[in-house]
């Protein structure tokens, strides 16, 4: 089945031109004619691929300009619609505006025959294809990869905002602060795409060793080094008019700190074995997860840099501290990889979000992310949702061993240990039960006991020997008179 020909809307006051270029593009296009401006503007639709325009219109209200005026109409109606205008006359002056005004292209009838014509269509229909195809992917990629800073947390509020005011200012220096794993690279990236740098390149220097990250960084001249055959541009000169991250500054050795100041403080430097001074112009942020005032006290971090790269300084807040946010960003992730076609789950389970709340996070969001990746993998049943069941037995056992135990005080008498220890042992079990809101399945898992029995056998042994303590657990009463 051949592919559907592309419409073309041809506007032009001459019936005979009209129609013979009508007659010359048909095999190729579907045509839509007009004769006048108005004539045009009932016509516009959004099946249309292309216009074709005279740009002398017989209109003397509008001094023979109205394909001009059409154009600018057009272009308000249907920004991606492609228009190329027409002209029996060497109009220079009207060429200019028409490009001015968002011509696809403008082209003299009588010089061009109509195979010209054909590709002349064809180039502005291509062109304006790829360019909404651009437009949609870019949206895609931002609404997707989060430079889009995911939460509603009051911190992560106040983070966009500043990121927002040094993005638009594209100078100053910026720290970047946070453990391993909170997304220290994409508030730099979110620093490039959300100010007027994103029209340049971002540049992230990646770790690399104490022997070559000088090079790396500067860039060396041809013969700087034994290994040194050609010239290398470094990251610096690769972030010329853009955004340049440097990640983990805090380990950057102690000579390179120097190097590093230097051109901070004078935005100049030269390429290693070479004199000649190189100016770039790019906007420096720097991230890290150590405590740079302790390693500027122990002597292995220079103060003055540090005073210089905090020019704006930006926490990123642990997961732990935000746990409001888990289910936005476990939806986000989900959402990611519904988009890709790597699962249909919908969502995530009110009680596997309670067990998610109650986990420490030591890899922060980029673990939150694993979580999900595991969860979907993991997924037997298929079902719409990530329920406790599914999420890593870390998590599981971590909330559990979290959760508040039963206080047993001790009096004057002596007690019963057993009796006290098996309370103990049903208050955790009740507590599994409530996070998984009954489910036994799930429950024996997140006790780390081997099997769906096992769960059972014990609440039935310590109901045998103390009856009065099962009457004390809602859940585990239910559990045991099943």
């Amino acid at each position: 089945m051949s592919d559907p020909k592309d419409t073309i809307l041809i506007v032009d006051d001459d019936p005979e031109y009209r129609t013979a270029l009508s007659e010359a593009l048909e095999r190729e296009f579907v045509i839509t004619l007009a004769a006048s401006a108005e004539e045009a503007k009932k016509k516009l639709n959004k099946g249309l691929n292309a216009v074709l325009l005279d740009v002398r219109l017989k209109d003397e209200s509008t001094a023979n300009k109205d394909g001009l005026v059409l154009l600018e109409v057009i272009r308000q109606l249907q920004p991606d619609l492609p228009v190329v205008m027409m002209t029996n006359y060497g109009d220079i002056d009207m060429a200019v505006e028409a490009w001015r005004l968002g011509a696809a292209d403008f082209i003299q009838k009588s010089r061009l025959d109509i195979r010209e014509f054909r590709k002349v269509l064809r180039n502005a229909i291509e062109l304006s294809t790829l360019k909404r195809n651009y437009s949609s992917l870019k949206e895609d990629y931002q609404r997707y990869e989060p430079w889009e800073m995911v939460g509603d947390d009051p911190k992560i509020q106040a983070m966009r905002d500043l990121i927002d005011q040094v993005a638009q200012d594209g100078f100053s220096t910026v720290l970047v602060r946070g453990e391993t794993g909170t997304g220290k690279e994409l508030v730099a990236r979110a620093v490039h795409s959300r100010g007027w740098r994103s029209k340049g390149p971002f540049v992230a220097l990646p770790v690399l060793s104490r022997d070559l990250i000088e090079s790396q960084l500067f860039g060396h001249s041809r013969g700087a080094f034994t290994d040194a055959k050609q010239t290398n541009i470094g990251y610096l000169e690769k972030a010329h008019g853009g955004v340049l991250f440097l990640d983990e500054i805090g380990d950057l050795p102690f000579d390179m700190q120097v190097k590093l100041l230097r051109f901070l403080e004078t935005r100049t430097f030269a390429r290693l074995g070479s004199t000649q001074e190189i100016t770039v112009d790019i906007q420096v942020v720097a991230a890290t997860n150590r405590e740079l005032e302790a390693a500027v006290k122990q002597g292995q971090f220079r103060e003055d840099l540090y005073f210089r790269l905090k020019s704006i300084d930006i926490r990123v807040p642990p997961l732990r501290e935000r746990p409001d946010d888990i289910a936005l960003l476990a939806d986000h992730f989900l959402s990611i990889y519904r988009q890709q076609g790597r699962t249909k789950m919908t969502g995530i389970s009110p009680a596997a979000i309670e067990l998610l709340k109650k986990y420490s996070f030591p890899g922060n969001v980029r673990e939150l992310d694993t979580f999900v990746q595991r969860a979907m993998m993991g997924n037997q049943n298929r079902q719409a949702l990530i329920e406790p069941a599914d999420l890593p037995l870390e998590v599981q056992q971590f909330s559990v061993s979290q959760s508040e135990p039963v206080r047993v005080p001790i009096g004057e008498g002596a007690i019963n240990l057993d009796a006290e220890l098996a309370r103990l042992e049903l208050a955790y079990i009740q507590e599994a039960l409530q996070l998984t809101e009954g489910k036994k399945a799930d429950a024996w898992r997140l006790l780390g006991l081997n099997d769906r029995f096992a769960l059972r056998r014990r609440v039935r042994r310590i109901g045998e020997a103390y009856p009065h303590l099962i009457n004390s657990f809602s859940l585990v009463q239910k559990l045991y008179y099943e």
